[in-house]
């Protein structure tokens, strides 16, 4: 899924994504690889769904609350950017990446 994503071949990445979690339906990094495909393809609410469906599987994903914090930031939803930067920080503290994004997002509320 990966090798396709970088190729730009989002429609086969999807697709070994999914046969990923057909084989473990518990495996949260196919369901955040499978959100990004998702927004690189513009999808964003199926990449939301596939976000949060690989946080209740594992809470520590910290990059899938950095990138619903980006959808929502640039959704215009700033309280839920600002809500999904801060529990990526609390996974990862100190990451100076998601300390600039925190920053970003409080200074620049829509």
């Amino acid at each position: 899924g990966d090798v396709y994503a970088r190729q730009k071949d989002y429609a086969k990445a999807v697709g070994e994504f999914k046969k990923a979690i057909e084989i473990n339906p518990n495996y949260a990094d196919a369901y955040h690889n499978l959100g990004n495909t998702y927004q690189q393809m513009g999808q964003l609410d199926l990449a939301i769904e596939n976000y949060q469906t690989a946080l209740e599987i594992n809470p520590k994903l910290w990059q899938s609350y950095q990138n619903l914090a980006a959808i929502y930031f640039n959704q215009g939803q700033s309280d839920l950017a600002e809500e999904n930067i801060k529990k990526s920080l609390e996974v990862n503290p100190g990451d100076k990446n998601l300390e600039g994004a925190l920053k970003y997002i409080q200074e620049n509320k829509k």
